[in-house]
């Protein structure tokens, strides 16, 4: 990474935020400028029919707070962003597993699969849960649920939110201008949006650091680092490793 400039944060809102504030506590320059926009889906959600609710992102349970006054049924949050969001939403039975941050990946919709199939109770085939969803994700809970034990859990699937391309003005004035050293991605959708977005705007990639290596793979840039876990702690941290071999002093330790 070459020398001091601004970190770019693709995501979007209040997650980014969250990364700019522990990364400028750590000495780095955030922009915010997601390349993706949260748009609520007007739809009817009843919790009356299932027995528990998923989610595998932070903006899944807002919205479905949005959409339902209900907090009653047990809410499977994929790690601990998307659990944090259902606490502060109110949901008053949580299950984040190990707290593992999945968001944005969704490296740990496996093991949240995993997780329902082991609390689905004997004696109730098959559980129904819903899965209050975005337009896309990365991985098809339903499918890895089934997989695991076919007729167990009943993954109803709901899309609550869709993630609209934006463009990213400030990011790419910044890039235009040599000023950004690193751009963080969490997910191979904002991998190839904000690749998408550069393209068209004529500007070279900046070097990545991303959160998996499906995100990675997504990059048409160099990639500097890959973050050890889906989890936004994980991805400062390979910032940090990244940054450090870059002015060649001793890595932070993991």
């Amino acid at each position: 990474m070459a020398g001091p400039g601004r970190i770019w944060l693709t995501r979007s809102r209040p997650g980014a935020e969250a990364d700019a504030a522990a990364l400028a506590a750590l000495g780095h320059a955030p922009l915010i400028d997601p390349v993706l926009e949260i748009v609520p889906v007007p739809v009817t959600v009843d919790l009356e029919p299932v027995a528990a609710v998923a989610v595998t992102s932070a903006a899944a349970v807002r919205a479905l707070a949005a959409l339902t006054p209900r907090r009653d049924r047990p809410l499977f949050a994929v790690g601990a962003a998307t659990a944090a969001a259902a606490r502060a939403a109110g949901f008053e039975e949580v299950d984040a597993g190990d707290e593992a941050d999945g968001d944005g990946g969704g490296g740990d919709a496996a093991a949240l699969a995993a997780r329902l199939v082991r609390a689905a109770p004997p004696d109730r085939s098959p559980w129904p849960v819903l899965w209050p969803r975005g337009r896309e994700v990365a991985a098809d809970l339903a499918a890895l649920a089934f997989a695991l034990a076919p007729g167990r859990v009943e993954i109803r699937p709901v899309v609550v939110y869709a993630a609209e391309p934006r463009r990213p003005d400030a990011a790419l004035a910044a890039v235009a201008a040599g000023q950004v050293a690193a751009v963080l991605l969490h997910s191979p959708r904002g991998a190839r949006a904000a690749a998408a977005a550069l393209q068209a705007a004529g500007l070279p990639p900046p070097p990545a650091i991303a959160l998996s290596p499906a995100v990675a793979a997504a990059w048409p840039g160099p990639v500097l680092a890959v973050a050890a876990r889906p989890d936004a702690a994980a991805l400062r941290d390979a910032l940090g490793r990244a940054h450090a071999d870059a002015l060649g002093k001793p890595r932070p330790r993991v």
